[in-house]
């Protein structure tokens, strides 16, 4: 298990003082994706998150961010490179100024 994966499971297994963990859904940080999931792991999700006192959606998106962290923790440097290379790429086809449906005009009305 990595350290983000480890991470998570110490938060939720030890006391914080809240009763529920935070889950932000409405962010412009935050994405949300719809991914397929084996119905026995999801069985095991919405039992879980039952038992953590928390959304199945929550506590996806948490493995899901810890898993993407320890996954890239363990790319070789070579491959590490290609992903924040097409990143990189995903985000400046994504700015308004790089879509050609998207019109500026400044300073009219």
């Amino acid at each position: 298990m990595g350290n983000a994966m480890q991470q998570l499971l110490t938060g939720f297994t030890q006391p914080t003082g809240q009763s529920e963990p935070s889950c932000d859904l409405s962010s412009s940080s935050v994405r949300l994706v719809k991914a397929p999931v084996r119905a026995d792991l999801s069985l095991q999700l919405e039992a879980m998150a039952h038992v953590l006192h928390t959304s199945p959606e929550c506590l996806a998106g948490a493995i899901l961010n810890a898993a993407i962290s320890d996954l890239e923790d363990h790319l070789d440097e070579t491959l590490l490179n290609k992903v924040q290379q097409e990143c990189q790429a995903i985000v400046e086809a994504s700015r308004p100024e790089n879509n050609p449906s998207v019109m500026f005009n400044i300073g009219g009305t």
